[in-house]
């Protein structure tokens, strides 16, 4: 009843508004009353709402709004005209994908080439889905090599896809050497249920013979290369380089044997013998062996990629080969591999092998850089820092020109009148259209917004990145200041009471009134409440123990000290939460956390800056939440460990509790590692189990132990967050320690202390 009576109340109220009284109201008022109508199923208003608009960046959007639920409304073809419009939003992109969905879903095949076709996706859903809409209308350009193309995949395809390749097969449309490169393709993957699936459609025997000699010799190849006698077609070659590949995984040395003996025994084409020599690159690799060397640079320089490249610098540090190193970053390095990396070690190699007037060339060009090598360049030369901060600066008429004159226009509107979300979803599509200038201007509207990832990541994507206070902010001061520091002072926020107040701080109401000089007891929101010096608190200094008094319960102990019931049954071995007697001794907090090192502010900032850009609500496809972008597990046991209260995920969401649990999580790792924030930050990222495996494999000079993270992300993830402590620390003090200060000894394991550290 009551949606109906909302629906007549704004029927009632837009029929009688004409277009001068609409003329009159502002554009924000007609804009929230036409989504409103939409809102309310009231789609004739909505319609008419929207030519008041028709001039205005909002326009798109309501129209958005409006086709969602009536395509047809505005006319027959409007969703073909919505989607040719020229502003090329974010919201034109969504509502392509939803149209396309829509058609395909009502088998309007023609309608759904003619959009696609406009502007293709490259999704590989829609692709499918438009090459069995060529099918079904019998269309006379059927993309048959297309289609063949998404099918040579390594990776089972989605359902979707299936029409399509069922048209391939009825027709006999692949030839056999299509089937074959799929087959090798799932091969690489280790897809053997999708080789042999692809063997079978092939029906060709010799091709489904290969790959089943390959299953049946997969988990055990020796056998089958020990009794080899000869190969005579293409299948049965490729088959036994592939065999070949998994006897060098299982052990190199009798691989390397194998492979020598195929080398002279069979006839093997050039691109075999190059898929042997790589792949006996890349395994020797992986296995740190020091034959790595040498069949790394027997790979032909047509052959070296960016996989072969950030190898031979990992294992030139392992096996300290710089001759090799040397000879290797003659090249330039591809493009997936940072310059200032490269440009580093081939400084490092040649000062190894007594080119120093070369190297010092070499490092005097990088430490001009702002960047983690740049900063280890600048300290072998005992230079300062690149640290220049230059603000942008644009003149105020160009500023609004730019932004007038693009998308950034419509997320202003949008972003001011309350679609905060929708706002910067247009913000971050729209800067992938933006030059130099254009995305000095999109962080500088970020910026009006208070939105730190927006400026962060419009800043990242230009070419100028001398503006240090904008691209790296720093918020949460005060938070992050509660975890590590005493309280002196409490700052009242909405909804606080003076009985709330004390309940938190563990002080009486009369205390803190006469520390203050309060009148009446009356509050306001931001008041500055200082703390008697003897009572200062902080969550990681609470007091060890509490007496219960009458009226206590479990669980007011722990909400009174930031704390959880489960946390305190378990540290007080107490089985029923509703037995605690009057004066009965409480522990607070573990005797078993030690904290011998302390995380800084500028250390907990940068792991925020790495992890989420300043974004509470960031979720990463692993599950990780908010600012420091904790797994729901890792908090809970964090949670568990501190005596923290966290009930739920979305508590991850919340800025404090998530800076609580992850600088107690940092916290935890630093300690671990013995106050080494490079391992800290590697723990932080890939886990504190891989960071101990990769420090019983190597220990000793950081440098060269981050360079030979195995893990790329992880790589980069600690140099990120050294970089950005290091610019965190400057931006606060004025002054920054020296990157090799900063850096410690990776120390040998503790059950390996006699050992001889490698690196």
């Amino acid at each position: 009843m009551e949606r109906v009576s909302l629906k007549l109340m704004l029927a009632l109220y837009f029929s009688i508004i004409t277009p001068a009284s609409q003329s009159n109201e502002s554009e924000e008022v007609l804009f929230k009353k036409s989504l409103a109508l939409i809102k309310s199923g009231n789609y004739i208003s909505a319609k008419k709402s929207l030519e008041a608009l028709k001039n205005s960046p909002l326009h798109l959007y309501s129209t958005y709004k409006l086709i969602q639920k009536r395509p047809f409304l505005i006319s027959d073809n409007y969703p073909e005209i919505f989607l040719a419009r020229p502003e090329d939003s974010v919201f034109q992109d969504r509502y392509r994908k939803e149209w396309l969905n829509t058609l395909f879903r009502r088998k309007k095949f023609d309608n759904f080439i003619k959009i696609y076709e406009a502007k293709p996706i490259k999704l590989t859903k829609f692709q499918c889905m438009y090459y069995q809409s060529k099918i079904r209308i019998k269309s006379t350009s059927i993309p048959k090599d297309k289609i063949i193309n998404t099918w040579t995949s390594g990776k089972s395809l989605p359902k979707i896809c299936d029409y399509s390749f069922k048209y391939l097969y009825r027709n006999k449309l692949i030839s056999s050497q299509q089937y074959w490169d799929r087959i090798l393709k799932a091969i690489d993957k280790k897809n053997i249920k999708l080789a042999l699936f692809v063997a079978k459609k092939s029906q060709n025997r010799d091709i489904f013979n290969a790959v089943n000699t390959l299953k049946q010799n997969y988990r055990r190849p020796e056998r089958y290369l020990r009794t080899k006698s000869g190969a005579a077609d293409l299948y049965t070659k490729d088959i036994l380089v592939v065999l070949i590949q998994r006897a060098m995984a299982r052990n190199l040395e009798r691989g390397l044997n194998f492979k020598k003996i195929a080398l002279v025994k069979f006839d093997l084409s050039q691109v075999q013998i190059q898929r042997l020599k790589l792949k006996a690159a890349v395994i020797a690799s992986l296995k740190r062996s020091p034959k790595a060397i040498t069949l790394l640079d027997s790979i032909g320089e047509d052959q070296v990629n960016s996989t072969i490249q950030r190898l031979q610098i990992q294992q030139a540090i392992i096996h300290k080969d710089w001759d090799k190193l040397t000879k290797w970053t003659k090249r330039e390095p591809s493009e997936e591999i940072p310059s200032s990396r490269w440009l580093y070690w081939r400084a490092y190699a040649l000062n190894q092998t007594d080119y120093r007037k070369e190297a010092t060339l070499v490092l005097q060009r990088l430490a001009e850089r702002r960047d983690y090598y740049g900063f280890l360049a600048a300290d072998q030369l005992s230079k300062p820092y690149n640290l220049a901060n230059k603000r942008i600066s644009i003149d105020r008429s160009d500023y609004e020109k730019i932004i007038k004159d693009s998308n950034l226009y419509l997320a202003n509107k949008l972003f001011f009148t309350g679609r905060k979300l929708d706002a910067k979803r247009e913000f971050l599509y729209s800067l992938k259209k933006l030059n130099d200038s254009e995305l000095h201007a999109a962080a500088l509207l970020a910026d009006s917004w208070d939105w730190a990832k927006g400026v962060i990541f419009a800043i990242g994507k230009s070419s100028n990145l001398n503006d240090l206070k904008l691209r790296f902010p720093i918020l949460y001061e005060d938070i992050i200041n509660d975890y590590l520091k005493p309280k002196t002072i409490y700052r009242v926020r909405k909804g606080d009471s003076l009985w709330k107040i004390s309940k938190i701080l563990n002080l009486p109401i009369k205390t803190i009134s006469k520390h203050n000089e309060l009148k009446n007891n009356v509050l306001m929101p931001g008041q500055v409440l200082k703390l008697p010096a003897s009572r200062e608190i902080s969550y990681s200094s609470q007091p060890k123990f509490y007496k219960v008094k009458t009226g206590d319960t479990l669980s007011g102990i722990a909400r009174k000290f930031n704390s959880s019931v489960i946390f305190l049954k378990r540290i007080n071995s107490i089985k029923n939460s509703n037995k605690i007697k009057l004066g009965q001794i409480i522990k607070i907090r573990s005797e078993q956390i030690k904290r011998k090192f302390r995380v800084s502010q500028h250390q907990v900032l940068a792991i925020i800056r790495a992890e989420s850009a300043f974004d509470r609500f960031a979720r990463s496809p692993a599950n990780a939440r908010g600012l420091m972008q904790l797994i729901p597990t890792t908090a809970r046991s964090t949670a568990k460990k501190h005596g923290i209260l966290y009930k739920r995920k979305s508590d991850l969401y919340n800025a404090e509790k998530n800076i609580l649990l992850g600088s107690s999580y940092l916290e935890d790792l630093y300690n671990q590692f013995d106050g080494n924030f490079a391992m800290a930050a590697a723990g932080y990222n890939a886990g504190p189990h891989r960071v101990s495996k990769w420090q019983k494999r190597y220990c000793g000079d950081p440098i060269l132990w981050i360079d030979t993270i195995p893990i790329t992300e992880t790589r980069r993830y600690v140099r990120r967050t050294l970089f950005y402590s290091l610019i965190y620390e400057w931006q606060q003090t004025g002054k920054s320690k020296k990157l090799n200060d900063m850096l410690k000894q990776i120390p040998a394991t503790r059950n390996d202390k006699q050992r001889i550290c490698e690196l």
